[in-house]
This record gives C-alpha cells, sequence and structure tokens, in this order.
C-alpha cells in the first residue's frame, strides 16, 4: 500500500519541489467536506501509482505559504509538480478518471 505524505510549509521543498519524480499535492482543509470525499480516492490513486507517482496532501492552514505561492484558492486542490514545476491543476472536486488521466497525461 502506497502512502500518502503529509507536508507542510517546512517539509514542501524537501518532499515536493526537490523530488524526482511527477508528485500530486492535494491541498484541502480539516473542514471541507469535498476534501473529505476526495481523500479515498486520493489514496486510491497513490496505490495505483506506487512507485511512479508520489502522493501528498498539504493542510492549508500548516502550508499556506506554499499554497498561496502556488495561487491555490480553493479547496481541494490537486496540483501536479514535475521537477518542482507545476504541470497540471484541477481545483474542486474530481472523479478518479480525471484524476488518472491527469497523471497519465504527465508520466
Amino acid at each position: 500500500m502506497a502512502q500518502v505524505v503529509e507536508v507542510s510549509d517546512d517539509t514542501f521543498d524537501a518532499e515536493v519541489i526537490q523530488a524526482d519524480t511527477l508528485v500530486a499535492a492535494e491541498f484541502y482543509t480539516q473542514f471541507c467536506p469535498t476534501c473529505k470525499r476526495l481523500t479515498p480516492v486520493f489514496e486510491e490513486l497513490s496505490d495505483d501509482y506506487s512507485g511512479r507517482v508520489k502522493f501528498v496532501k498539504a493542510d492549508i492552514a500548516k502550508a499556506g505559504e506554499r499554497a498561496r505561492k502556488l495561487a491555490v484558492l480553493s479547496a481541494p486542490s490537486i496540483v501536479l509538480l514535475k521537477n518542482g514545476e507545476e504541470v497540471d491543476r484541477v481545483a474542486g472536486y474530481a472523479d478518479r478518471a480525471k484524476l488518472a488521466k491527469m497523471i497519465d497525461d504527465q508520466l
């Protein structure tokens, strides 16, 4: 089972920007019902892409500086980054098929 890594402003650069693989970063808030719906989908995808894509979650309360730098305006937002640069994004809920297509397009 793949692991979704929790990141904050303090760990974002090491875990995401310096990663040598495609990273899917979910920005969420604790009290967001849509975020809670997305969590199991995100975790399933982390299993599907284990070893090929790194999956991280960033609570906007703990990663607000990074969210601002990436212009994350709503939760949830999934940002795909490759070599530290944003390559795709979706704001709001996205189903498994849409997220898988976004990831496949970058692999």
